[in-house]
Parts: structure tokens; C-alpha cells; sequence
């Protein structure tokens, strides 16, 4: 979330602290490319919730979820590898987007 945006929040009474994005390059195995950029789609369909003046982001809207993994995704089996992913990347960066760096270990979603 840039500057502009943390003052729109800040506006409306919420306190949200501006995250510089930092250009960093990463590999990603070609094995999931393919859950990566379903993730990336998905960059519109979190639940939050406003405690106090800062925001808690609470994770995926599930619905959104698997109601586009059957629109774009064929096969039973493969859908529910993707949504395992989904879930998996999603515990991942609940920590990140509340302001806490994930703990080996800590899996939220489980």
C-alpha cells in the first residue's frame, strides 16, 4: 500500500502505515506458476475488519475462491490442489499483511 493510499485510509479514520514496495526478484518453480498467478487474481477478494483504528486482514473470500478455480480450472483433483495452494499462500501472507513476519512452522490455516 503506497502513501496515497494509507491517507485515503487515514481520511476515513483508519490507521494503516504505508509499505514501500521493493523490487526484488524471486524464482518460482514451474510447478506453481500456475497456483501463483490464481493467487495474484485473487488480490481483490480479501475480508478485513476495522478494530479500532487499524485494519485486520482476515483472509480470502472462499466463495470468490472456488467459484472461479471451477471457471478457469479443469478436473476435480487439480481444483483442489489449487485450492491447497490458495489456502497455503494465503497463510502465508496473513501474517505479512497484518504486520508480522511468519513463523517457521506457523501455519494459521490448519
Amino acid at each position: 500500500m503506497d502513501e496515497e493510499i494509507a491517507a485515503q485510509f487515514r481520511n476515513l479514520g483508519i490507521d494503516v502505515a504505508p509499505v514501500e514496495k521493493e523490487k526484488r526478484e524471486f524464482g518460482v518453480e514451474a510447478e506453481n506458476v500456475e497456483a501463483l498467478m490464481l493467487f495474484l487474481k485473487f488480490r481483490t477478494q480479501w475480508r478485513f475488519e476495522p478494530v479500532g483504528s487499524r485494519l485486520i486482514w482476515i483472509g480470502l473470500d472462499y466463495d470468490a475462491v472456488a467459484s472461479t478455480i471451477r471457471m478457469v480450472v479443469t478436473g476435480k483433483k487439480r481444483r483442489r490442489e489449487l485450492f491447497e495452494a490458495m489456502r497455503e499462500m494465503e497463510g502465508a501472507a496473513l501474517p505479512v499483511l497484518n504486520g508480522s513476519s511468519p513463523t517457521k512452522g506457523d501455519e494459521p490455516w490448519r
